[in-house]
């Protein structure tokens, strides 16, 4: 692939093979071993959900390899599985020995995180397994594992697959990516018309409703959004939903209470029921200061609730230049106190703008994305595979 090659609007992102795949009839399906720490979780799980529903539908025979099965149905998708005792216990290589062994998989997929594609990456090299390797964010040496990591994927992997483009990710990380074969696919979503918003506020409803969905670490920028909430006072009534879990809550909740927002601030923690929380409410508020493919966005657009996030280059790559949201400095508590201010002002035009922002939610549809995956497994393993 050309490395000057730049990602546009969603509509042009496929795997880098312009073929199609082989016609079903031709071969047999394709076997893939995911390798993921867990089942339940964050993105990349529910992606990976996601994408195992919709597998044998699509020419792919699946099955996963985990320490933490957790307790979501998994039809026809075999699940190995064993505890890790202590944090630094290696089973995760015994395990994935074992279920390639069992599995024989045509191609293993190893998501995240390190501790788990180290092991995924080198037990698919010594078994001559292909391995994919995910970039789920916007991948940059954070810790010493990812040195490891980038390190065993530069070695081991055949390919690398992006939710995101590339060139989000650090120089080294886009090296890998091109070196490798890379290839954007997109997440995908999955709401039912019968989840998504029917009814937007009407003046005089009460409380303007806002909503936050995420994990509360550094890079959702929390502390810009709830800086901003004071400067609204005066201009709005307004009551804030916070649903996520992670390392800065406790920071978060006091942080909260040291500007006298306790009573007007609700922390959820983590919740099963964020597209419920998304349809009741007015406004998304997504102040991320990176991301990788922006999930809660995602589904944001597919609910049908206005949203306003940050300016940063994977909002305004999922937006593909449509003017489907509002945005702000993802630096200043003051812009996003005004962006609130405005959408509220003129909520009539936020709500048009939904339409545009299903229009993009309708395009990163499951079977399209399943699609993808099965077409670039074929690009790796070549033709005749059976």
């Amino acid at each position: 692939m050309n490395p000057d090659r730049r990602m546009g609007a969603l509509e042009t992102i496929e795997p880098i093979s312009t073929a199609d795949p082989p016609p079903a009839a031709a071969t047999r399906p394709i076997r893939v071993l995911h390798c993921i720490h867990a089942l339940s979780g964050g993105g990349a799980e529910r992606q990976l959900a996601l994408l195992l529903g919709a597998s044998l539908a699509h020419g792919m025979t699946a099955a996963v390899c985990c320490l933490v099965p957790g307790d979501r149905p998994m039809p026809g998708v075999t699940v190995y599985s064993r505890p890790r005792r202590h944090r630094y216990d290696p089973v995760a290589f015994a395990l994935v020995r074992d279920a390639v062994e069992h599995f024989r998989p045509d191609l293993l997929h190893a998501w995240l995180p390190p501790s788990t594609t180290i092991p995924a990456m080198l037990v698919g090299r010594a078994k001559g397994v292909p391995v994919v390797f995910s970039y789920r964010t916007a991948m940059r040496f954070r810790r010493p594992l990812t040195v490891a990591e980038f390190a065993t994927a530069a070695a081991c992997v055949a390919g690398v697959v992006a939710n995101s483009p590339a060139g989000n990710a650090s120089r080294w990380y886009q090296a890998l990516f091109w070196c490798k074969r890379g290839a954007v696919i997109p997440n995908a979503v999955r709401i039912p018309p019968e989840q998504r918003k029917q009814s937007y506020r009407q003046r005089g409803d009460g409380p303007l409703r806002l909503l936050f969905v995420g994990r509360l670490t550094a890079a959702k920028n929390w502390p810009c959004l709830i800086r901003a909430l004071p400067l609204i006072d005066g201009r709005i009534d307004w009551r804030l939903e916070i649903c996520g879990d992670g390392e800065d809550r406790v920071a978060a909740e006091r942080f909260a209470a040291s500007l006298a927002l306790a009573d007007r601030v609700r922390f959820l923690g983590a919740r099963d029921d964020a597209i419920q929380l998304m349809r009741r409410a007015d406004i998304l508020l997504l102040p991320s200061l990176w991301e990788g493919m922006p999930n809660a966005l995602v589904e944001g657009f597919a609910v049908g609730v206005p949203c306003i996030a940050s300016d940063i280059p994977a909002h305004r790559w999922l937006a593909a230049g449509v003017d489907c949201l509002a945005y702000f400095d993802p630096g200043s508590p003051a812009s996003l106190a005004d962006a609130i201010a405005t959408v509220a002002d003129r909520y009539g035009a936020a709500v048009t703008r939904t339409v545009a922002a299903r229009a993009i939610a309708h395009g990163l549809d499951v079977d399209s994305m399943a699609r993808r995956y099965l077409g670039y497994y074929h690009l790796l393993l070549g033709p005749g595979t059976a």
